[in-house]
């Protein structure tokens, strides 16, 4: 029986609101506890000057740059950069634009995604997607000027229309996905592997499967075309289409793709080396690597959906192979099939202890990062 539009659309609101509003009392109260109330303070001094903010706040302001210090500010995908100018003429202000941009994104995300949850589970199962989007333990990046929120909203709706077979759709959300961050390409994935899955798993006939097939992969096709303008913004700028390549290689970011062992081997020797950035940073990305890959053979072990279990092999091969790695936790923050393996886990106590200590953790992360410690 076909769902009536109004019991969808107060279903999508009520979670809209109630991630909104979670995101912040969570956030709000890491801040209390650091012993200040001012709610102006708690957004202008935390989050204008937090890691990549102002970056993206000269993109908007002055666009990409060939000479200078801010030369090296085309490692950044244009997307968001772009959004803030746009907003900035609605409410004034950069840095309440940004925030206002990422939390109501943030807030579609969660809707978005439990209705793609409830294409994969029951609805008790369901509902543990979105809670584990709110509480992972990296979350504070969802609510200031990061990329991560419009990220993870695009992935969505881009798995979204692949899981209703709505092609084009999903390749223009994976389009603006991959004009959005470096990983964004990797959508590509899901959606190839969902028509294979439409083809030989009885959801369409093979004939017709075979038939479309030459239509709808152009349809893939248009994803990739984000990164391509990407490129093209580099070599108008900077006069190569690889430009972005060389910064990320030099100060401060040191990015060069290497093997995935020796940069875990480089993450324990950063550990050892620097004892207070251990837990922060090198031990915790060594932790996220293990227990993904262990969602992983659960996940092969319980057979879940092959799209899924592919696309974060991809996500993880790709993070994990970024040298001088420092943004790990947010990285795989933005992986949204890790999410969906959560839910898959059968044991309800494991994730209801999962879910209790990610808050914890979430509070904790969200203390360090408005100390202005590094967990970048």
């Amino acid at each position: 029986m076909a769902e009536n539009k109004n019991d969808i659309l107060k279903r999508f609101l009520t979670i809209f609101f109630v991630s909104i509003l979670t995101r912040f009392v969570l956030v709000y109260i890491s801040y209390l506890m650091l012993g200040s109330s001012s709610l102006s303070y708690f957004i202008y001094d935390v989050f204008s000057i937090a890691g990549d903010s102002p970056r993206y706040i000269d993109i908007a302001t002055n666009w990409y740059v060939a000479l200078g210090e801010n030369a090296k500010n085309i490692v950044f995908y244009p997307l968001y950069p772009i959004l803030l100018r746009l907003f900035s003429y609605i409410f004034r202000d950069y840095v309440l634009t940004g925030i206002v941009i990422s939390n109501v994104m943030f807030g579609v995300a969660c809707a978005m995604i439990y209705e793609l949850a409830l294409v994969e589970f029951n609805k008790d199962n369901a509902f543990y997607v979105p809670l584990f989007l709110i509480t992972f333990p990296f979350g504070i990046f969802f609510f200031g000027l990061f990329t991560e929120s419009l990220f993870v909203l695009l992935t969505v709706l881009t798995m979204y229309f692949a899981r209703k077979h709505k092609w084009w759709l999903a390749g223009i959300c994976g389009c603006l996905t991959s004009f959005t961050r470096v990983q964004g390409i990797l959508v590509a994935v899901f959606v190839v592997f969902e028509y294979i899955h439409m083809i030989f798993n009885g959801e369409t006939s093979f004939a017709d499967g075979i038939k479309k097939i030459r239509l709808n992969i152009l349809s893939v096709l248009i994803i990739p075309l984000g990164f391509v303008a990407y490129m093209c913004i580099n070599k108008v700028v900077q006069g190569s289409f690889t430009a972005f390549q060389a910064h990320l290689a030099a100060p401060p970011w040191w990015q060069t793709l290497k093997w995935i062992g020796d940069n875990l081997i480089q993450h324990y020797d950063m550990a050892v080396q620097y004892h207070y950035l251990a837990f922060i940073i090198y031990y915790v990305q060594i932790a996220l690597f293990i227990f993904c890959g262990g969602l992983l053979v659960y996940a092969v072990i319980t057979k879940m959906r092959s799209s899924y279990i592919a696309y974060t092999f991809c996500y993880m091969f790709v993070t994990y192979s970024s040298g001088w790695m420092i943004s790990g936790g947010r990285y795989v923050m933005g992986c949204v099939p890790v999410y969906f393996l959560l839910a898959g886990i059968k044991n309800k106590t494991v994730k209801f202890v999962l879910l209790s200590l990610f808050t914890m953790l979430l509070v904790f992360y969200s203390i360090l990062f408005m100390q202005k410690q590094a967990i970048m």
